[in-house]
C-alpha cells in the first residue's frame, strides 16, 4: 500500500478504522531465496506452504524491502518473472515479460550547512552534516539565517485548542529561525495526547514536519529547525533527508538537529543546556503552557541544495490466453511487488532498517502466482471453459511512490496489445496475509453495478465474512485502472496491522492458511469474470477524490505528469462542480481566483478555506492556452 503524508493519510481513515490493537516484535531473520525450480510441484495450486514460501522469499534480507533504486527489487522482478515462467505462462510485453519505466526517484540533500554565530557574525561552531544536523529533503533550496525563537511543538491544532504561536505578536518569528520538538503533545508515558485509532496511531496529523513548516511560514520563519524531545531521543537517529516527491513541498528549509546539537545552540545563546532543561521545556510543551522564546545572543545560519534522481522501475506481465466468444476480452489480476525498501518517507518506523513488506504486498504478490498457477493448470488440464476471457497476471512496480506501474501500464495498455475497451474488469490484491476474524474486505465494489452479486455469491462458496465498504477509494493500483481505463475494479484486503509500513512486517507473521481461503473467495469471482457474458457495468466516479471537509471540486490529480507548476488532472469526477464548469482531463489548474496553483498543496490549501456553493474562477492550461472557468463548489457528502 502507498505511502503517504500527511494530507493523503485521510485518504486512508476507512481503512486504518480496521487496524489491529497489539505490536508484534522485530525478529531479524535471514533466509536463501530459492528458486522455483529447485521445489517439487505442490499437491494444489492453492497451497499454504508453496504461499509462505513465496512470501519468504519476497521478504529475504537480499531483496532489500525491495525498494526504488535498491537491487533488490530487480532481484525481485527477475524473479517474478522466473515464477511465471515456471507457471506456463507466456509474456504480455513481448519477449522480456517487463514493462519498464522511469520515474523520479526523489529529492535528495546535495549540500547542507548549519552554523552557530555571534549576533556580531563571529562564527562560534559549524555543525556537521549527518552527525549534527540533516536537511529534509522535502525542503526547498536556500540559505537562511536569523535568531533561532523557541516554538515548544510549532503546531496549531484548533480542536484541541493548542497553539505554539497563539500568545505571540505575529512579527516574533519574522526573520528568524524556529526550532520545534518534534512529534507532538504527550503523556507521561511518551504517547501522543491526540491520536485516534488505539494502538496503532502514534501520532497524529499535527505531528507532519511539512505542518509545522506550514505554520512557522506562515509567521514569517525563514527556517525551521526540529529537535526530538527528550521522551522520543533514545538511540534516536537523524530522520532520513530522502524524500520520494519531484517538488518541495514547503517553502521554508526544515533541519532535523540532534539534541547535543540543541544543547549546543541553547549554550551559546547562554541559556540552560542541561538534559533536565530540556525536559523542562518538553513539559511545558506537552501542557501548551510553553512561551516562544527568542535567543538574542546569537543567529542561525545555513544553506541546503537539493537534486532530483530518478531510477527504471519494471511492471511484469503475463497471459493466460482466453478461448472461444469472449477471448477478445480481458480480466487483469493484479499486485504490486515495490515496498518501502529501507523505510525513510512513508515508513512508520524511525530508523533505517529493511522492511520486509511481508504483508504489503508479498502477500498479494503470491496470491497472483498462485492463481495463475491454478488457472493455467485448469486450462492444461482440459479443464476450462471452451468459451473465457483472457486472463493476464500483472505484479506492478511503484505504488508504494504514488501508483506509478498501475499509472504507466494504464496508459501504456498498447504494450501489453490491448487497449481498455477490452479490459472488463480489474482485480486488485493488496494486503491479503493476516486475516483476523474471519473477515475480508474487498473494497472499491461501487465501481461496478454487479460486484456486489458476484462478491455475494463468492461470500456463499467460502465461510469468509466478505465486507464490501463503500467508496472507490485512491488507496492502491486500482483506483487507477478505475478513473483513468474506467473499469470496473475491487480491491482484495485482510486489514491493516501495528506492523504496516515497518520493519516488523515479516513473513513469520503471514497466516499463509487464512491467505489460502482468500485466494479461494478471490478464485471463485476471477471464474465468474472468466466465462460470464455480460460485461460488469462501470459506475462512474461521483464528485472526484479531491475534497475539504466541507466543500469539494471533483478532480483528481495525475501522479505521472512531473515537473509542472500547476495541478494536473487525472480525471474529473462526472456530475461534479469540475465537470459542470468543462474542466477536462489532461487540463493543469495554475489559478484560483487571484491565488497562483502550484501544487497539490496549494489547491487543498484553498479548498480548506472554501465553503460549498462559493464560486470561484478556476484558470486552467489546456493544450497551449488559457482558459478560466467559473465554478460553484459542491457539499462532499459524508
Amino acid at each position: 500500500m502507498r505511502q503517504r503524508d500527511s494530507r493523503f493519510l485521510a485518504c486512508l481513515a476507512l481503512l486504518l478504522a480496521f487496524a489491529a490493537a497489539a505490536i508484534g516484535g522485530i525478529p531479524v531473520t535471514s533466509r536463501p531465496a530459492a528458486l522455483p525450480t529447485d521445489r517439487p510441484p505442490p499437491q494444489s495450486a492453492l497451497d499454504a506452504n508453496e504461499f509462505l514460501r513465496l512470501v519468504r522469499d519476497l521478504t529475504d534480507d537480499s531483496m532489500e524491502g525491495r525498494g526504488a533504486g535498491t537491487k533488490g527489487i530487480v532481484k525481485a522482478r527477475d524473479y517474478l518473472v522466473d515464477q511465471m515462467k515456471a507457471v506456463g505462462l507466456r509474456s504480455a510485453l513481448g519477449e522480456s515479460f517487463i514493462q519498464p519505466f522511469e520515474i523520479p526517484l526523489g529529492l535528495t540533500v546535495d549540500k547542507q550547512s548549519l552554523k552557530i554565530l555571534e549576533s556580531l557574525g563571529k562564527e562560534i561552531y559549524e555543525g556537521k552534516p549527518k552527525e549534527d544536523f540533516a536537511a529534509m529533503g522535502f525542503s526547498p533550496k536556500g540559505r537562511f539565517a536569523g535568531k533561532p525563537v523557541l516554538a515548544g511543538y510549532g503546531i496549531t491544532n484548533r480542536a484541541a485548542k493548542y497553539d505554539s504561536y497563539g500568545h505571540t505578536n505575529r512579527n516574533m518569528f519574522k526573520g528568524k529561525v524556529a526550532i520545534a520538538f518534534r512529534f507532538e503533545p504527550q503523556d507521561s508515558r511518551g504517547r501522543s495526547l491526540w491520536a485516534r485509532g488505539g494502538e496503532d496511531a502514534e501520532w497524529s496529523d499535527s505531528a507532519s514536519l511539512v505542518s509545522k513548516a506550514k505554520w512557522a511560514a506562515e509567521r514569517g520563519a525563514v527556517a525551521l529547525l526540529v529537535v526530538n524531545p527528550p521522551s522520543q531521543d533514545k538511540d534516536a537517529e537523524l530522520k532520513s533527508s530522502d524524500y520520494p516527491g519531484y517538488r518541495a513541498r514547503v517553502k521554508i528549509p526544515v533541519v532535523h538537529i540532534t539534541s547535543a546539537m540543541f544543547r549546543r545552540i541553547l549554550g551559546a545563546a547562554g541559556e540552560q543546556s542541561g538534559e533536565q532543561h530540556v525536559r523542562e521545556l518538553q513539559k511545558l510543551a506537552d501542557r501548551g503552557a510553553d512561551r516562544p522564546k527568542t535567543l538574542e545572543e546569537i543567529v542561525l545560519r545555513g544553506e541546503v541544495t537539493v537534486k532530483q534522481s530518478r531510477t527504471t522501475l519494471h511492471n511484469v506481465a503475463a497471459v493466460l490466453e482466453g478461448a472461444g466468444d469472449l477471448a477478445r476480452e480481458v480480466v487483469m489480476i493484479g499486485a504490486h511487488y515495490d515496498h518501502l525498501g529501507y523505510g525513510g518517507f512513508g515508513s512508520r518506523w524511525p530508523k533505517r532498517a529493511i522492511h520486509p513488506g511481508a504483508d504489503d504486498n508479498a502477500s498479494g504478490t503470491a496470491g497472483v502466482i498462485l492463481l495463475a498457477r491454478s488457472f493455467h493448470e485448469r486450462v492444461a488440464r482440459g479443464a476450462a471453459p471452451t468459451s473465457r476471457r483472457t486472463l493476464i497476471f500483472v505484479a506492478l512496480s511503484g505504488e508504494e511512490l504514488g501508483l506509478r506501474g498501475s499509472s504507466y501500464m494504464v496508459k501504456h495498455l498498447d504494450e501489453l496489445d490491448m487497449d481498455a475497451e477490452r479490459l472488463v474488469a480489474m482485480v486488485n490484491m493488496d494486503m491479503i496475509g493476516r486475516l483476523r476474524r474471519n473477515r475480508l474486505y474487498v473494497m472499491s465494489a461501487d465501481s461496478g453495478k454487479q460486484w456486489r452479486d458476484i462478491l455475494k455469491r463468492a461470500r456463499q462458496a467460502s465461510d469468509l465474512d466478505i465486507r464490501t465498504p463503500s467508496g472507490v477509494g485512491m488507496s492502491s493500483d486500482q483506483a487507477v485502472f478505475y478513473r483513468i481505463a474506467k473499469t470496473p475494479v475491487v480491491h482484495v484486503f485482510t486489514g491493516v496491522h501495528a506492523d504496516y509500513h515497518k520493519p516488523s512486517d515479516t513473513a513469520d507473521k503471514i497466516d499463509a492458511a487464512g491467505a489460502v481461503k482468500v485466494l479461494k473467495a478471490v478464485e471463485a469471482v476471477i471464474d465468474e469474470l472468466w466465462t460470464q457474458t455480460d460485461r460488469i457495468a462501470y459506475v462512474p466516479p461521483k464528485g472526484g477524490g479531491l475534497a475539504s471537509r466541507r466543500a469539494y471540486l471533483g478532480v483528481v490529480r495525475d501522479p505521472t505528469v512531473e515537473d509542472v507548476e500547476g495541478f494536473p488532472v487525472m480525471s474529473v469526477g462526472a456530475a461534479g462542480p469540475a465537470d459542470h464548469a468543462g474542466i477536462q482531463a489532461g487540463d493543469v489548474i495554475v489559478r484560483w481566483n487571484d491565488k497562483p496553483i502550484s501544487s497539490l498543496e496549494s489547491l487543498l490549501d484553498a479548498l480548506s478555506a472554501a465553503r460549498p456553493g462559493q464560486k470561484v474562477q478556476i484558470t486552467v492550461k489546456r493544450d497551449g492556452k488559457t482558459l478560466q472557468l467559473d465554478v460553484t463548489l459542491g457539499r462532499r457528502s459524508q
